[in-house]
């Protein structure tokens, strides 16, 4: 009890922030608010084998499988996803 106080009484002061817009998350929200979640560009793959990322490595490298979840674009949110990964050391957004 009193360390769900603690916890709740730093939260105020030191809020988690979405990673994308800023703004305070919610305490069930981890690293992204809810709008910046659903603004997620998927990328719906079904062919493995032959997609936009197998295309992307055509003579260049042989490979048979490519997917990806996400499209990465210069300006987004998987750049920010990917930034805190990779230069903030926060694996756990991995």
């Amino acid at each position: 009890m009193k360390l769900n106080l603690l916890s709740d009484l730093i939260r105020i002061f030191y809020p988690d922030l979405c990673i994308e817009c800023k703004i305070p998350l919610l305490e069930q929200e981890r690293y992204l608010c809810v709008n910046c979640l659903h603004q997620l560009p998927q990328l719906p793959l079904t062919d493995f084998r032959n997609n936009v990322i197998t295309q992307s490595f055509y003579g260049k490298v042989t490979i048979q499988l490519g997917y990806s979840l996400l499209i990465y674009r210069r300006m987004g949110i998987v750049k920010n996803i990917i930034q805190e990964l990779k230069y903030k050391g926060n694996e756990s957004i991995g």
